[in-house]
């Protein structure tokens, strides 16, 4: 039931490495700082009996650092990838007695389909295979495998391309709900082009459409283009010009040029008329009316 590793530093000495015996029960990674006898300071930590072999299997053996014997290439999102890590020794040889248990961790923000942003494998043969990996999000990744705190390593950077192979669909961008003046434009009227995860397709070059879903009238004021339609960039199609020549609460729809991107419903926009100038302060529901100076 104990469990322990001892990593002691004296100073201006080699790290090395002391076994000893600890409170049962103690799991986790743990750090204490004791006290050598000649004063200089000793860092302690108790860790699982599994890191604690493979730890102890690092020490006896030749190895000296872990390669990414198969690196991550890019991909798109939602489709599995594999990567392999080895335990080689400093002859560049993987060393096939080692079974110690690898951690390979995202770095950044990235996280696994459904399990976080770390995996561990165990080596067989001194080989750790990651298989069936999968991103949801785009964006640029790197990845490190690890045994403990000592062994680290680093893959090549790799791509995570949006999904386009898969449902597309239209998203309004910006806050939940907007409030705006009678005959003044909206500010932030934007559409996204989004795979089935979320992601911005970049490369989408299709049009938008807007039009009004509810509201007191079926039109916007005088002036806005009918149909009201702009072409997307970077995948996201902006709306400088939507304007309501009547007071009231609305919803917007947008449709794409492509029949097969669903088209989206945005939350509700209240529209206020208060017979202002523009920069006069106006208090509603406990705010002010959206675009007001302050």
């Amino acid at each position: 039931g104990n469990c322990g590793i001892l990593e002691s530093a004296m100073l201006g000495r080699q790290w090395r490495r002391w076994l000893g015996r600890f409170a049962p029960g103690l799991s986790a990674a743990r750090r204490r700082r004791l006290q050598a006898k000649n004063g200089s300071p000793i860092w302690a930590e108790c860790v699982s009996a599994e890191e604690l072999e493979s730890r102890m299997l690092l020490s006896a053996s030749s190895a000296t650092h872990l390669v990414f014997s198969v690196q991550p290439t890019d991909t798109t999102a939602g489709t599995s990838f594999s990567v392999a890590v080895s335990v080689n020794d400093s002859t560049a040889n993987v060393m096939t007695t080692n079974d110690s248990t690898i951690r390979l961790t995202i770095l950044g923000r990235g996280r696994f389909s459904g399990d976080g942003h770390t995996m561990t494998a165990t080596a067989v043969d001194g080989v750790a295979n990651f298989n069936d990996l999968t991103l949801d999000k785009a964006g640029s990744y790197t990845l490190e495998a690890s045994i403990g705190h000592r062994h680290r390593v680093m893959s090549n950077s790799f791509e995570v391309a949006p999904d386009t192979s898969g449902s597309e669909k239209l998203v309004f961008l910006g806050r939940d709900s907007q409030y705006g003046r009678v005959n003044q434009p909206l500010r932030n009227v934007s559409v996204a082009v989004e795979d089935q995860f979320g992601n911005v397709i970049k490369s989408d070059s299709s049009q938008v459409t807007l039009s009004i879903n509810s509201g007191p009238t079926t039109s916007f004021a005088s002036g806005v283009p009918a149909p009201y339609t702009e072409s997307t960039d970077n995948g996201v199609a902006k709306f400088s010009d939507v304007t309501f020549d009547t007071a009231g609460t609305y919803t917007l729809s947008a449709s794409d040029s492509n029949d097969e991107v669903s088209s989206a419903i945005s939350n509700s926009i209240t529209i206020n008329d208060h017979g202002r100038h523009s920069g006069e302060w106006s208090h509603h529901d406990g705010g002010f009316d959206f675009g007001d100076r302050f």
